[in-house]
């Protein structure tokens, strides 16, 4: 959850000490970015564009305002409040300008319409608390914009192919992911997963550098793991880790629904057969873009993942641990691949 405190003082690209003329190529959710700030938890790009492009540039508070212009005109999409009335975060929208997103304490985002640029006001806070803010929403906004399904999820790679884990908050997807990791996958995303329907398949996209696991998930995994799962950023209500995520766009094998039945009983896994893309439907991860090309692509996107991948609900019982469901989602995925 973002803080709710006040806004901090801007960060300027003088206090980041970046050279005007140098550029930082990333990827992250399947986009190219140029940025011309450090952010560490972006992933290099290593290996040939993907034709979608981004570029992230700092600009002054006055910048900002003064190219988003008056109130009239605008609608807000968003409007997060904690339970004092306190502002958590606010996105709105603008026919030609695009989308506003702040959220206080984690900046300030101007996201043009089309998703290729962003221009940013930061606070002068750790580097971990701005970047939450950057790939928790305004890089995923920028993806979907760019005509990537983007889905709360989280994603392993196993075997060259992605393995996706669609939760509740709360249920244990990242936890089941991180499991999987001292089983031998490697991360692919945490919570944000940019999905592109390719010839005979759909492909996942590699997410940012970021995952905030459970501290008692994290300590229960083995050393081996930690390492994988890179070094602490930042311990909040969870931790903070940076691990080095898969660069591949592998094809997604599998998606795993989990829910907690409350009751006591074994672990069971369902494959849904026929596939249903209903259970896809909800779990867009960018609902407040409402244009008819948006969700007519999200509704194709889900079709496409229904007829290519395996579909599947997971029933959790009282009690069972996530390193006994990342058993579980292993030993089906080998035995359904």
């Amino acid at each position: 959850m973002l803080s709710q405190t006040a806004s901090d003082p801007p960060v300027s690209g003088a206090a980041l000490a970046v050279e005007a003329e140098e550029i930082r190529q990333g990827r992250a959710f399947g986009l190219d970015v140029d940025t011309s700030f450090p952010i560490s938890g972006l992933p290099p790009r290593q290996s040939e564009p993907t034709g979608r492009r981004v570029s992230l540039e700092l600009i002054t508070p006055r910048e900002l305002d003064r190219a988003w212009g008056p109130a009239a005109g605008k609608t807000s999409l968003l409007d997060r409040r904690d339970p004092h009335g306190n502002l958590v975060m606010s996105i709105e929208s603008d026919t030609e300008l695009g989308f506003r997103i702040y959220a206080p304490r984690y900046g300030r985002h101007l996201v043009s319409r089309d998703g290729r640029q962003v221009r940013s006001v930061l606070p002068k806070v750790a580097p971990w608390r701005w970047q939450r803010l950057l790939f928790a929403q305004v890089l995923p906004l920028a993806t979907s914009l760019q005509g990537l399904g983007v889905f709360h999820a989280s994603a392993v790679s196993l075997d060259e192919t992605a393995v996706a884990f669609i939760a509740a908050s709360g249920t244990g997807k990242t936890s089941v992911a991180v499991h999987l990791v001292d089983r031998g996958a490697t991360l692919l995303t945490d919570d944000v997963l940019a999905l592109e329907g390719g010839k005979s398949n759909v492909l996942a996209h590699h997410g940012a550098g970021f995952a905030s696991v459970a501290r008692s998930e994290l300590e229960a995994v083995s050393h081996v793991a930690k390492r994988q799962l890179g070094a602490v950023a930042a311990r909040t209500d969870k931790v903070l880790v940076t691990p080095r995520v898969s660069q591949a766009s592998v094809p997604l094998r599998a998606v795993y629904f989990l829910r907690r039945t409350g009751e006591h009983g074994e672990i069971v896994i369902a494959r849904s057969d026929p596939p249903d893309p209903s259970l896809l439907l909800s779990s867009n991860f960018i609902s407040y873009v409402s244009a008819a090309s948006h969700l007519q692509n999200h509704l194709d996107l889900c079709s496409r993942i229904a007829a290519t991948a395996g579909i599947n609900r997971v029933e959790i019982p009282l009690g069972a641990s996530a390193a006994s469901v990342a058993e579980a989602v292993l030993e089906h995925s080998c035995r359904t691949a």
